[in-house]
């Protein structure tokens, strides 16, 4: 599992929110980078930088090395097309990622022990048995930060009235 934040301008927050929804919480970021949090890297269709990366993992599949494995993949869990499709309310619709600002908390997990089941990452397989994503998605809770109240910098409400009973 991950914890994403998105950076959006106040300038171009209409746009998000008319995308995900009219609720938000801002939060502190020098309290996230000081986590672990990081800005995601686009990564453009034809860059070099796309074909360079399936090569660094390619190598890493068979590598023995869980340290180096765990590395590769936690620098590729930290990439993302500029631009795709994404599953909102049920229905496929194309999206900006690059516009969204994207940061990430990605737990570190690289042993396989009582502690660490699955490692780093899941295979297909182990990822589409509900109760293996679950178990893997558990072992991993502990590794991520929690928000305090303390992190709140503001409150993104739809109307008026929602800000009034929020107070409420």
């Amino acid at each position: 599992p991950m914890v994403s934040f998105c950076d959006i301008p106040i300038s171009r927050l209409r746009a998000h929110t008319e995308f995900y929804g009219c609720y938000g919480v801002g939060l502190c970021r020098e309290r996230w980078i000081d986590n672990g949090v990081n800005p995601i890297f686009y990564v453009s269709p034809k860059s070099k930088i796309k074909p360079s990366l399936a090569e660094m993992l390619a190598k890493e599949r068979n590598n023995p090395d869980l340290r180096s494995g765990t590395n590769a993949k936690v620098v590729l869990a930290h990439c993302k097309p500029l631009k795709g499709l994404q599953k909102i309310n049920g229905e496929m619709k194309e999206k900006d990622f690059y516009a969204e600002c994207e940061w990430r908390f990605i737990a570190w997990v690289d042993a396989f022990d009582e502690e660490n089941k699955y490692g780093f990452s899941l295979t297909e397989a182990q990822f589409n048995d509900p109760k293996m994503k679950e178990e893997a998605n558990n072992e991993r809770r502990k590794d991520l930060r929690g928000i305090v109240p303390a992190d709140i910098t503001h409150l993104l409400v739809k109307s008026v009235e929602d800000a009034y009973e929020l107070v409420r």
